[in-house]
């Protein structure tokens, strides 16, 4: 592999463009067997080289560094799953299995006739299964998906303080708010692993929902 441009990226480390994590995924490339430099290597020389010269701002360097390791940590863990595609649709299956049992879980717990009783409740369950998903392609939630399933829990919880005033409404409402946002942040989480990507608040956002 061209030591010129291993020379390069160790430059870059020095002068703090790369981490040290960056950096060890760069040399892992250069230094293997591939006789052919990687596109995101090449985008990622590219950038370095702009953020040098001060043609691109750091943040905007940051964020296309973000879309260049992101991108390639899920193409690595798609080339992992291809090594064994039975057991990748074993854990497709399974996990909405769980995916399915823990919405209809959560819509019996919007029953509950008081928003606080049932928050808690949402919270446990919610974590229980984003853990029991990630497992099934085994990865390991961040504390970012607890944020995220706080936050989410927010929404029935407000909703259900505005309409307590209204009996016959509260409980439907409070079962079908409860039940979709549990079923959203579930499948959130299951295409974030299907797809291989990162567990952050971007991503999470963003990747698409899958159906099977």
């Amino acid at each position: 592999m061209d030591d010129e441009l291993m020379s390069k990226f160790a430059a870059w480390r020095r002068r703090d463009l790369l981490t040290e994590a960056e950096f060890a995924q760069v040399s892992q490339q250069l230094l293997g067997n591939s006789a052919s430099v990687p596109e995101w290597i090449s985008k990622l020389r590219n950038a370095c080289a702009l953020a040098e010269s001060g043609q691109i701002s750091l943040s905007d360097f940051k964020a296309i560094k973000a879309r260049i390791f992101g991108t390639n940590r899920a193409r690595i863990n798609l080339e992992k799953n291809a090594d064994s595609p039975g057991d990748l649709n074993v854990a497709s299956a399974e996990s909405l299995s769980i995916l399915r049992i823990c919405t209809g879980i959560a819509c019996v717990i919007g029953l509950f006739p008081l928003p606080f009783a049932h928050a808690p409740l949402l919270i446990i369950l919610q974590y229980i299964m984003v853990l029991k998903i990630c497992e099934k392609f085994g990865r390991r939630p961040g504390w970012s998906l607890v944020l995220i399933i706080l936050a989410a829990v927010l929404g029935p919880l407000v909703f259900g303080i505005i309409l307590r005033f209204i009996p016959f409404a509260r409980s439907i409402f409070g079962a079908v708010v409860a039940g979709a946002f549990t079923w959203y942040i579930g499948a959130k989480i299951r295409a974030l692993c299907m797809g291989g990507l990162e567990f952050t608040f971007h991503n999470f956002i963003n990747c698409r929902i899958k159906f099977n």
